[in-house]
């Protein structure tokens, strides 16, 4: 790397594509997975699950800023965030798998075993998620370069959810032979090996930028209070987390009704195996995409762009009740673009948030704002979750029936289509009206800072 300017070479580059591979698998063995695991192979019922899934989020309004004030107050010669994700990769692998074991206990104890690991993995993966979204902004300070190391990382993560997705169940019934337990623990061990491996490998090649003085005495002497009234005060962010809590909650129905509608509504399973790699596969095209026409078109704009592609993919499957499995194909594949743009511009606007708040109150709050926007994510996530637990319990949904009442599959259609379609819309417009950090705005911004700020002490970091 280069210490002054904050540039990264194409190897420092590839190990951000690693490290989100890593997370992404996780992530997506949690957000496809979990659910249907846990009331169709572990048996536990539907509202359950999503109370499970609901509490575990409620948990995180205190793990998460509690992880990012941690990070923040983090000094060590390794830096703020490498230390966090090399720490935490082992026992990532250990909880993914008990996340996806099934001991022989009661219906309470499984009930138990489930919330314990779940509540464990993901607390596992709010440090290395937040640790991996603050590091990628303490290695470079140049917005294009920020831009880049995005990219490199986000095809990292559409390259897990296309190798997650299409070789899940597969690796299930092939090590299971037949038994969904013993196939969902084994696929998990994999995984988490792959995981754990390329965290630790991935970040050791890693090195953040030389801190300041000032850097490392703000560092010392800011208080936790100070963080979180510089994070409220910070109107751009506010609203910025806000959208993702709402995203998170469209998501969290989607992704957990995908396996339900494809089982139930359309009567294929075996589309589990193609459609979430076509939606992958397209994010992959999509990011590549995203830089070039960054240049063109404000990021904002395409943000919004990006929410009505979504919106009218969805508008699309409603209209035609997937009925046309080509046309479904298309629309995941829009979809895949969609989300490439939207993972793509996420990270580096909420960088300029950062920006924004430290001109504004004169306090750095890098991993505390990393950890809120994770949080409001992952909120979402979880109140998606317990709707549609909610949703399925309130309408019959029985486990593994060969049918489902015409109640339970309404309910499954409006969370897989409906929720999403109008989130997308929403979210779009709210954007349009309410952030203001675009190129003009962050170029005075980045100008003030740069007249503020004093000289690296070369060789040191916080």
């Amino acid at each position: 790397m280069n210490k002054r300017e904050g540039r990264l070479s194409i190897g420092e580059k590839l190990c951000f594509t690693g490290i989100f591979f890593g997370n992404n698998v996780a992530s997506q063995l949690l957000l496809y997975f979990a659910m249907f695991f846990f009331t169709d192979v572990a048996h536990i019922n539907p509202a359950v699950a999503g109370l499970i899934f609901l509490l575990n989020k409620i948990w995180d309004a205190v793990n998460d800023p509690m992880a990012g004030v941690l990070i923040d107050k983090t000094q060590s010669s390794k830096g703020k965030a490498r230390p966090w994700l090399l720490y935490t990769a082992i026992p990532t692998m250990i909880f993914l798998v008990l996340t996806f074991s099934t001991p022989n206990f009661s219906d309470t104890g499984r009930v138990i075993w489930c919330a314990v690991s779940y509540v464990g993995i993901s607390m596992c993966m709010t440090l290395t998620v937040i640790s991996s979204y603050t590091l990628m902004a303490r290695v470079s300070h140049d917005d294009d370069e920020r831009m880049t190391i995005s990219v490199f990382g986000n095809v990292g993560g559409a390259l897990a959810g296309v190798a997650t997705s299409a070789a899940c169940m597969p690796l299930v019934n092939l090590l299971g032979k037949g038994n969904m337990a013993a196939g969902f623990r084994y696929m998990s061990i994999v995984f988490a090996v792959i995981v754990g491996a390329l965290l630790i490998l991935c970040t050791s090649r890693l090195k953040e930028l030389p801190a300041t003085e000032e850097d490392r005495v703000k560092a010392h002497e800011t208080k936790v209070g100070d963080l979180l009234r510089s994070a409220i005060r910070n109107d751009q962010f506010i609203l910025f987390a806000g959208l993702l809590l709402f995203s998170g909650t469209a998501m969290g129905m989607y992704s957990g009704s995908l396996m339900y509608y494809l089982k139930y509504n359309l009567g294929r399973p075996e589309l589990s195996s193609y459609a979430t790699p076509i939606l992958m596969a397209c994010m992959f095209i999509g990011m590549l995409l995203v830089k070039p026409i960054s240049k063109k078109v404000e990021p904002k704009k395409l943000f919004i762009i990006a929410e009505l592609m979504g919106a009218t993919a969805m508008l699309v499957r409603f209209i035609t009740r997937d009925a046309y499995i080509p046309v479904l194909f298309a629309m995941f594949a829009l979809m895949g673009l969609s989300a490439a743009f939207l993972n793509v511009l996420i990270q580096p606007m909420i960088m300029d948030t950062m920006k924004y708040g430290e001109l504004k109150t004169g306090v750095k709050t890098e991993g505390l704002l990393m950890s809120g926007a994770s949080f409001m994510n992952k909120m979402g996530a979880g109140i998606g979750g317990g709707l549609l637990g909610a949703f399925l319990a309130g309408n019959g949904y029985v486990a593994n029936a060969a049918s489902q009442t015409p109640e339970a599959l309404h309910a499954i259609f409006l969370a897989q289509i409906i929720f999403f379609m109008v989130a997308q819309a929403l979210i779009a417009v709210i954007m349009l009206g309410g952030y203001k950090l675009n190129r003009k705005k962050m170029a005075e911004i980045n100008q003030q800072l740069n007249e503020k700020a004093p000289t690296a002490t070369s060789g040191e970091a916080i």
